[in-house]
């Protein structure tokens, strides 16, 4: 009974302060829209821990919940050291500038899911369900950034976007659970408010907010922060110099493969391939109930062009029916099969709009070319379905809000 008052306590509260800091803003949600779209949120969110629990013994997700109680101690009873591992001249110290400030981004990583959840376990004592609120209450900020962001752009279609972006099964599922993903989900959505804030309005504060957001990025996943700069870079060249749209990516994206490729001659850390190469090295070293062979990556041109369509059929088929063991990766196929489907008829969209029906906002193409940047980038990289599924949580939002801006029913199938 102490731990349903508690959870009611928590959920008040977090709701309530949502609805304090959202209630000024000119685009804000209904207080109807925002309880459902807090509460599916927080469901979610209990799903998910109850899930990695009963089926698959806890998963980091409970691993993280576990490592906030050691933290509360830290701050209960040694406060100086709550902070000493985020000190990087401690680890520069210890193991050298190069090493020591990696070592200092992992810390980092893991302090954004501990150290909040540390502070909130006075009030919850540590049990998952309730720290999962407070965790809900970080998460919920990438779907409403998101949505703001989209908003002005898509606002005759102001229903639908609330459900994608706010109720998207899949996404808000691996979006909700305690683990990094949600912190890269509210920097990602910050970063594309805050640059569009930027592009209108050119106010320092919005600056300043960028170069946060993309240093969350970094510190969460630094290879996803990367696949941002050909968009923004387009995006900049589109509204500030007045460039056409494919051009715009077309060079951004054409500079940023010759540097990629041209890196591969570099040392470390600037040998981008080689990036890449040690996070397949790291993926591979660990084990899971299903593992899809990929192509092994070296740090040549060459291994990533031959490569490519193995990826890709990783990132997009895998699981395949016959593979796929238990609920969620049975589920993650039906996804894949759904999203392709959803593709196509948006790719018929695309060749089906007329005169003032066709989007031209550089937003639109950008969406859709880090989607699929995201999704190769899984596919070079993951060997494991499940946490495919779950890294393309954020690039498949994009993909669906990109299909569903694209898609026209009344002609879809007039060629």
């Amino acid at each position: 009974m102490e731990i349903f008052v508690r959870f009611v306590v928590a959920f008040a509260g977090f709701f309530f302060l949502t609805r304090l800091l959202t209630r000024k803003h000119t685009q804000q949600l209904s207080k109807v829209e925002l309880l459902l779209a807090f509460s599916a949120k927080v469901a979610m969110g209990c799903i998910y821990g109850w899930v990695f629990l009963k089926w698959y013994g806890g998963d980091d997700t409970w691993y993280f919940n576990q490592d906030s109680m050691a933290e509360l101690d830290k701050l209960k009873n040694r406060t100086l050291y709550f902070f000493e591992d985020i000190n990087p001249f401690l680890h520069a110290r210890n193991l050298g500038w190069s090493k020591g400030l990696a070592h200092f981004r992992e810390k980092l990583e893991l302090a954004l899911i501990i150290k909040p959840l540390a502070i909130f376990n006075f009030f919850s004592n540590g049990n998952y369900y309730l720290n999962v609120i407070a965790f809900s209450f970080i998460g919920f900020w990438g779907h409403y950034w998101l949505y703001r962001f989209l908003l002005p752009y898509w606002s005759q279609k102001k229903v639908l976007l609330f459900a994608i972006v706010f109720l998207f099964p899949p996404s808000l599922f691996w979006l909700s659970g305690i683990r990094t993903d949600s912190w890269l989900f509210f920097f990602f959505s910050l970063l594309l408010y805050s640059f569009d804030q930027l592009l209108q309005k050119k106010k320092r504060v919005a600056a300043l907010v960028c170069l946060l957001a993309f240093s969350g990025m970094i510190i969460c996943r630094s290879a996803f922060a990367g696949l941002t700069v050909p968009i923004l870079v387009s995006w900049w060249l589109v509204k500030q110099h007045g460039f056409p749209a494919r051009k715009a990516f077309l060079y951004s994206l054409g500079v940023l493969t010759l540097i990629f490729l041209a890196s591969s001659y570099f040392p470390s850390p600037f040998n981008l391939p080689m990036y890449l190469v040690k996070i397949q090295e790291g993926f591979m070293e660990l084990t899971g109930n299903t593992r899809v062979e990929l192509g092994k990556l070296e740090p040549t041109p060459l291994s990533f062009i031959q490569n490519a369509p193995k990826a890709l059929g990783n990132a997009w088929l895998e699981p395949l029916p016959h593979l796929a063991k238990g609920v969620l990766q049975k589920l993650s196929f039906i996804d894949n099969v759904l999203l392709i489907v959803l593709l196509l008829l948006a790719i018929l969209g695309v060749f089906n709009n007329k005169g003032n029906n066709k989007p031209t906002h550089p937003i639109w193409m950008g969406l859709a070319i880090y989607a699929f940047l995201g999704y190769l980038l899984i596919g070079y990289t993951i060997p494991f379905p499940g946490a495919s599924a779950r890294y393309k949580a954020i690039v498949e939002l994009c993909w669906v809000v990109w299909a569903f801006n694209m898609i026209r029913w009344k002609n879809l199938f007039r060629l």
